[in-house]
């Protein structure tokens, strides 16, 4: 079975927990594996029910495109032209928004890592967002817009932080990407097995 998350997902993936598959396209992404992970049930806390968690990190690219095409993200109101991996740099970042007078780059993070209410980011240390998030601090610092939407893939979230004990230098990247002027904005989704939407925003701490 494929696992379409590059994180470690300790705490999701543990024995006894409720999965749900997908079947692999082979014309799609020929590999030897059948299927997909696709859900994983987290239980239910005291009093709550149980939440269903995609992990599968392509999908919030694919809503966040959605989401602007359909002008229906107010943080990025008047932006009229979307580019989706742009190369920049050492990196290739997820979107570039153009209008006739501005522009901003986006990158997209995934977020399946939670403790209590709080989703974290990243499960696992990761320079490549470190990089990304000084390379989006550079440009603010050259007067250009950058941002990072990170989007949770679960319901249970009410905001969104840096996962400071698992990957302290991206969490400070993080912290001075932010005095630099980088926007950091957050969103949960309504995951279930009949699909999943874009849902609330959330504050990022």
């Amino acid at each position: 079975m494929h696992v379409p998350d590059p994180g470690r997902m300790r705490e999701l993936l543990l024995p006894g927990r409720r999965v749900w598959v997908a079947p692999a396209s082979a014309r799609a992404n020929p590999r030897t594996t059948q299927f997909t992970l696709a859900i994983v049930e987290s239980p239910a806390s005291a009093g709550g029910a149980a939440t269903f968690v995609s992990v599968n990190t392509i999908i919030p690219n694919k809503l966040i495109s959605r989401a602007l095409l359909d002008r229906a993200l107010p943080e990025f109101e008047g932006f009229t032209d979307v580019r989706a991996e742009v190369p920049h740099g050492r990196s290739r970042f997820d979107f570039v928004l153009t209008s006739a007078t501005a522009s901003c780059v986006l990158e997209v993070k995934s977020v399946s890592l939670t403790h209590g209410r709080t989703g974290l980011f990243p499960d696992a240390v990761s320079a490549r967002a470190t990089r990304h998030v000084g390379e989006l601090a550079g440009l603010c610092q050259r007067g250009e817009r950058a941002a990072v939407l990170f989007v949770a893939q679960r319901n249970d979230v009410d905001e969104i932080r840096p996962a400071e004990e698992i990957d302290p230098v991206f969490a400070s990247a993080m912290k001075d990407a932010k005095k630099a002027g980088v926007d950091f904005i957050g969103f949960r989704c309504e995951v279930s097995l009949d699909g999943i939407r874009l849902g609330s925003p959330v504050p990022v701490g």
